[in-house]
């Protein structure tokens, strides 16, 4: 499946700038085709539930529950320590803020995004191993 030229128009809440343009998007549909508006929709109730589950964790606050499929976490430990310490473990955790604004006081915001291809695996993984290093 290919659409071509979809105008896109949104705000980004973590850098705080307009975002607008023009996407070409392709995909491969596993089983069946899907349109867009249900992968956006998908996109959005997996974010919702996997920043569910990480802010359920002792320690760990969702900053603002207006997102589409990205969320900031802030975490009770240094947010580039955690994202090194999963990655040794082979879990892609997001880009700590500081590395977005270096020096700005947001050493423990962890920017996370989720996307269609995110399984109830990587979900389980996530959370085992943010527990696990907090």
């Amino acid at each position: 499946v290919l659409l071509r030229d979809v105008s896109f128009e949104s705000h980004c809440e973590h850098h705080l700038v307009p975002i607008l343009g023009k996407a070409h998007i392709a995909y491969w549909p596993r089983r069946r085709v899907v349109g867009i508006s249900k992968l956006a929709r998908l996109n959005h109730e997996r974010a919702c539930l996997l920043a569910d589950r990480l802010s359920a964790l002792s320690g760990v606050e969702l900053v603002t529950d207006a997102f589409f499929n990205e969320f900031t976490l802030r975490l009770p430990k240094n947010a580039n320590d955690v994202v090194n310490a999963l990655a040794d473990k082979g879990i892609l955790a997001g880009v700590p803020a500081n590395r977005l604004y270096p020096g700005k006081g947001l050493d423990d915001l962890l920017l996370v995004a989720v996307t269609e291809t995110n399984t109830d695996d990587d979900f389980a993984a996530f959370e085992a191993g943010l527990k696990e290093v907090l």
